[in-house]
């Protein structure tokens, strides 16, 4: 894993009983830039949530290089159950030391969003720009 940043081998998964996908390998290589292209419904964000962690592959490994992880925005970001969009950043931290209002309000701000502002109603591109 020398350059590979993150590694899949022989990953497979069946959803519903039928295999979505099987014996993938894959490499995310420093430097390079990745492209994940198939039909509707062929895995891509499957595959995303895989390579994230969000879920567990029926078979095969995930490898990360160390100090190397991997977060993806989807493109209907989920902010359902948030009061505001405040508690929507610090949520990932879970038990983990919280993150400093101060610092999820910059970054809210940063891109040009109000962190104490309801997640009810916002745009598409609002919601992906508070999810990244």
């Amino acid at each position: 894993m020398s350059r590979d940043l993150a590694q899949l081998k022989d990953v497979r998964l069946s959803l519903g009983g039928a295999p979505l996908f099987e014996g993938v390998d894959m490499a995310l290589i420093k430097g390079e830039r990745a492209t994940l292209v198939g039909d509707n419904g062929a895995g891509k964000s499957t595959l995303m949530r895989i390579l994230a962690r969000r879920i567990e592959p029926d078979r095969g490994s995930l490898t990360f290089a160390s100090g190397v992880s991997l977060a993806y925005v989807a493109q209907e970001p989920d902010l359902d159950g948030f009061a505001t969009l405040r508690d929507y950043v610090e949520a990932p931290f879970g038990d983990m030391a919280p993150t400093p209002h101060h610092r999820a309000e910059a970054l809210l701000e940063a891109y040009g969003l109000d962190p104490g502002r309801a997640p009810v109603g916002l745009s598409g591109g609002e919601a992906r720009r508070a999810a990244l």
